[in-house]
């Protein structure tokens, strides 16, 4: 990566745990099912995070939400708040994996969050289709996108 000019000085490693690793057979009609081991995605903290190196970028994306274990919630939401209090530019995806405490995970990261990425691309609208435009209530979106997720 040095060699491509990309500074990876803040990479963090866990020595203890194997590298995150997803395979993707995408199959003759398209579905892609997802082969994934979490590893080291799965012991990220917010103590991994150096929030003055996040204060000089001009774009922050966090995606994998349901799988970052330790960062998941609340802890995102206070990465994603410092961000927006810096200027940063906020973006946001989350996996089409159900998990009990889903909606409560994505709705405490909306109100720092510009951009967000989910819809039919992600698997994640069965049988629904988007809302127009954005409501200005994060909590709604939240709600909407989860219940699509979890079949609600």
């Amino acid at each position: 990566m040095d060699r491509y000019g990309i500074d990876t000085e803040h990479i963090k490693r866990k020595a203890e745990t194997q590298t995150s690793s997803t395979m993707l057979p995408i199959r003759p009609n398209g579905e892609r099912p997802a082969l994934h081991v979490i590893g080291a995605n799965g012991e990220l903290t917010s103590g991994d995070v150096d929030l003055d190196i996040i204060a000089q970028a001009q774009f922050l994306h966090l995606g994998g939400t349901p799988l970052l274990l330790k960062l998941d919630g609340e802890p995102a939401s206070r990465i994603l708040r410092h961000a927006k209090e810096s200027g940063v530019t906020t973006t946001y995806d989350l996996l089409g994996i159900p998990s009990p405490q889903l909606a409560q995970m994505v709705e405490v990261c909306l109100p720092y969050v510009d951009y967000w990425k989910t819809g039919p691309s992600r698997g994640m609208m069965k049988n629904r289709r988007p809302t127009r435009g954005t409501p200005r209530d994060p909590g709604r979106i939240a709600r909407f996108r989860t219940s699509a997720i979890l079949g609600m």
